[in-house]
């Protein structure tokens, strides 16, 4: 008798995770079908288990060649496809089986949510058509990310969307993550040779070097998919927003800011636009700007959009977007701002809608932290652990340092290294600890294997510099800013040190350089004026000694307007190595 339901499955290597996919999902249908294109593990084992009927096929370089071998040997009348790495929890089976128990006999799809979890407690939704009719117009397209859409638009098929999640673990794993995204991006530009001017194909491949931290290499193929793409294309805004997040991660603030306004004009309704320019006008230092688009995304303005599904394609949008993460951003606003115990409002209301968003759970701990609120912070760290251990581990390493209890904090970090030896932060947090507790002799090659794993550490920079100047080896002081600078251009601080050491090195007019680029530097937060007062009074000093009397008057004259109290004989304030005994 010809089956009503079939579950059609590619599979390669997914021992690991099959059993909890088909265990969600086989009493609901009438037949499993699995094609497996070359696993070397127990997969075939698995399958059969749960009487599954197995086909083998050699790898054919596209998901879409498998998942239609799939389609061929399947006899029901309805398909549903899941990956291995795919299952339904209790609830999402319930609405599955009423869903299969009152199908009509019309040509109908139905779109499911696939909800991939994420490190930070946050979830990506990915609106994709999982149960449609068994016809032989209806086929998969695409190598990589391929498309049953399209063919059942051309069949003339409804789409219908269902309130069924399809929980996705695939991605959680960045080793495993970093091997998908290569293998995407080889199958990608065989579809590229085929289809060169491809939209969707362009698109896939710009998120995949993004994806990969290759922004320089996204950001063309993004533009170009741009050109190819349309007002009502789904792929649209998120273009826009790739774009947008590529350039801000290259420090390119003016193209970030110019794409991101481009693409609010031509997709206004788009939450992740809006999202992200709240991001861009908080880093622009327009706190209120960035305030309003947040809490337009918070009070569920409906006529904002994640993804538009008109063209047959469809994109994923981060959920926190409407609630955790928008909430968490508008908090960490508020403690900017001073404004704490709306802060820890947000974090409280957060964490009881959302008790496994471990930003949230940080934010607080930080704030308790500020506070010194040690029995808050005990009780939050033993719910933190749950959800993020290392993360804990990190903030109670902060509270010993706080606390100045500088062996336990130390025990902590090296526990926490021996578990995780890549994490950059906690070798950090060791500097300090390692700084605080007088132990240079420890710090200093400690600093340097900071830097060598990521250059743009400003803050490890100036600390090594100000140790060696401390230790008397001003060369090597200098030459630690100096590569500081190069690496962290933009860092105020960094720049200010390196003229004072240039200053005390007798090298005047590199030293005159670097403190005039300080006073360019205009940005508005309170770290960054302080540097300019620092600097001006070391030109004030650095003029006198040179007998330039007419310019040190006239930077005298600008600091009194600066700042009226000063006694206009000060003595120019050292460069404050700011984190060199971090609070």
């Amino acid at each position: 008798m010809t089956a009503r339901h079939s579950l059609a499955m590619i599979v390669k290597n997914e021992a690991a995770t099959l059993e909890n996919c088909l265990a969600s999902v086989q009493d609901l249908v009438d037949e499993i079908v699995v094609v497996d294109t070359g696993s070397h593990d127990t997969t075939p084992d698995i399958a059969r288990r749960h009487g599954a009927r197995l086909f083998e096929m050699p790898w054919p370089y596209s998901f879409a060649a498998a998942r239609n071998e799939s389609l061929r040997h399947a006899s029901g009348q309805w398909l549903l496809w899941l990956d291995a790495d795919e299952y339904l929890d209790e609830a999402n089976r319930d609405k599955l089986r009423a869903l299969l128990g009152s199908l009509p006999d019309d040509n109908t799809a139905y779109v499911m949510q696939q909800r991939s979890g994420s490190r930070n407690g946050s979830a990506t939704l990915v609106g994709q058509v999982r149960l449609f009719r068994n016809q032989p117009a209806i086929r998969w397209d695409y190598r990589v990310h391929e498309q049953i859409l399209p063919s059942l638009k051309r069949a003339g098929h409804a789409v219908r969307f269902s309130d069924i999640a399809i929980d996705h673990s695939g991605y959680l794993d960045p080793a495993l993550r970093h091997q998908k995204l290569q293998r995407n991006l080889r199958l990608l530009h065989l579809d590229l040779a085929e289809r060169p001017n491809d939209a969707f194909t362009l698109f896939n491949l710009g998120w995949a070097f993004a994806d990969l931290g290759r922004c320089g290499d996204a950001i063309p193929f993004l533009h170009k998919s741009l050109q190819h793409s349309h007002n009502a294309d789904s792929i649209t805004p998120k273009l826009y927003a790739l774009l947008t997040q590529c350039h801000r991660r290259l420090g390119q603030l003016a193209e970030a800011w110019a794409v991101c306004q481009a693409g609010h004009v031509r997709c206004p309704d788009d939450a992740e636009l809006l999202f992200l320019k709240g991001q861009l006008c908080h880093q622009r230092g327009d706190r209120t700007a960035a305030r309003a688009c947040w809490t337009q995304l918070l009070d569920g303005n409906r006529s904002l959009t994640v993804a538009a599904q008109t063209d047959g394609v469809f994109t994923s949008v981060d959920a926190g977007l409407r609630g955790p993460l928008v909430r968490h951003h508008l908090a960490v606003l508020d403690r900017e701002e001073g404004r704490l115990t709306e802060a820890e409002l947000h974090w409280q209301t957060l964490l009881a809608a959302s008790p496994s968003f471990p930003p949230a759970h940080i934010g607080l701990a930080e704030l308790y932290l500020r506070q010194q609120r040690w029995p808050e912070l005990e009780t939050l760290l033993a719910e933190l652990v749950t959800h993020a251990p290392l993360d804990a581990a990190l903030l109670r390493t902060r509270m010993h340092l706080a606390r100045k209890e500088y062996a336990p904090a130390r025990q902590l970090l090296e526990d926490a290294l021996r578990k995780a030896p890549h994490v950059l932060t906690a070798y950090v947090l060791l500097s300090h600890v390692l700084l605080q507790s007088d132990d240079e002799t420890a710090a200093e090659p400690l600093l340097r294997q900071i830097v060598a794993m990521d250059a743009t550490q400003a803050e490890s920079w100036r600390n090594l510099a100000v140790l060696y100047r401390r230790r008397h080896r001003l060369p090597e002081a200098i030459a630690a800013a100096k590569a500081g600078c190069l690496y962290c251009p933009h860092d105020s601080g960094l720049l200010l040190l390196y003229g004072v050491l240039l200053q005390e090195g007798g090298d005047a007019l590199n030293a005159e350089t670097c403190l005039l680029q300080v006073l360019e530097n205009d940005g508005g937060d309170p770290s960054t004026r302080q540097h300019r007062l620092t600097a001006r009074q070391h030109l004030i000093t650095l003029y006198r000694s040179l007998g330039r009397s007419r310019e040190a008057d006239a930077h005298l004259r600008a600091l009194s307007a600066e700042t009226p109290g000063l006694d206009s004989d000060s003595r120019p304030l050292p460069p404050r190595a700011r984190n060199l005994t971090p609070n």
